[in-house]
């Protein structure tokens, strides 16, 4: 019995381009879309949570009186969370 033989060949190697060479500027219009649509109302949601609005005045939230992290004192220590914007 002789022993199996061994292939010396390089593999072929697979055209187009590898991982390193795809251009990430491409990324950028997914970037933007996902900053606008998921980031920004994230950044205005906490913006606004510092703010004394309710239901009420939401349509006046720039122009609210700003209230620091009593919203949050409020719900942590308040029994009824319904009722804590109502500051």
């Amino acid at each position: 019995m002789s022993a199996p033989e061994t292939s010396t060949a390089r593999p072929k190697r697979r055209s187009g381009r590898t991982a390193g060479d795809r251009p990430m500027w491409l990324l950028w219009p997914n970037v933007i879309v996902v900053l606008l649509i998921v980031a920004l109302p994230f950044l205005i949601a906490v913006y606004t949570s510092f703010l004394s609005v309710d239901q009420y005045t939401l349509r006046q939230w720039v122009g609210a009186p700003w209230v620091g992290l009593e919203n949050y004192v409020a719900a942590l220590t308040g029994s009824n969370v319904l009722s804590v914007s109502a500051l």
